[in-house]
């Protein structure tokens, strides 16, 4: 049973925590419950009060809304020319979309590998924002779980993700602006990339915090019903 080797109990012991959870979950398995849990109820209050508040916004449906907005914006920056002045054609860079939609994700995801997000409690721009207590086991493990290697390779994963979801969305953009479009970039693309690389942040920065919380929720729910068992 994979939960019961995340807390150590065999045998005996690992039968009576398949009860507990199944008395407590429900038919369904042990890890779909609590991961359903975790994504309806953003976090369990006893989890919420060791971390920022404005955390909370990349768990469910708020994350959810956070990265269409990224994605949006950075095919917005990738689109090319929105405004035309005067005896200016449209343009729209060959170049800067097939580059721009894999370099921006992989920096981001470069830079989150190199320097792991860190939790924080406070409110930004209400408050000190300070480290979680580095006291408190519970707190600590969602440190640990940013930089961790399968943190690394989620983060890896959604990048690809999100290059592929974008390329996509290009292709189709590309077919409908065939006539208007060039391998040369222009100045006008610079704008465009700096907007690319905040769409980027935005959908990544989202999928990957809001990851690592939801984790932390799923594996700490485990850890409470192995206690229970004990």
């Amino acid at each position: 049973m994979r939960t019961s080797i995340r807390i150590g109990v065999t045998g005996e012991a690992a039968h009576r925590f398949r009860g507990v959870l199944q008395t407590k979950w429900g038919p369904h398995s042990a890890g779909e419950k609590i991961k359903m849990a975790a994504n309806r109820i953003a976090l369990p209050r006893q989890l919420a009060k060791k971390i920022s508040p404005g955390l909370l916004v990349f768990v469910g449906g708020g994350g959810t809304v956070v990265k269409i907005f990224g994605v949006a914006i950075a095919t917005f920056g990738l689109y090319g020319t929105i405004v035309l002045h005067p005896g200016e054609s449209p343009h729209h860079s060959l170049l800067v979309v097939l580059l721009g939609l894999w370099i921006f994700p992989s920096v981001v995801a470069l830079c989150y590998s190199f320097s792991p997000f860190r939790p924080y409690r406070g409110v930004v721009y209400l408050q000190r924002t300070r480290e979680v207590n580095s006291n408190d086991l519970v707190a600590m493990r969602l440190v640990h779980l940013f930089e961790s290697g399968e943190a690394r390779c989620h983060l890896w994963r959604q990048a690809l993700k999100l290059s592929g979801v974008i390329f996509l969305i290009m292709v189709a953009l590309a077919a409908v602006l065939r006539r208007s479009l060039s391998w040369l970039p222009s100045a006008t693309d610079i704008g465009g990339a700096a907007l690319a690389l905040t769409g980027s942040l935005l959908a990544l920065s989202a999928d990957h915090i809001g990851w690592g919380l939801t984790t932390w929720a799923e594996r700490e729910a485990v850890i409470g019903a192995g206690k229970d068992v004990k």
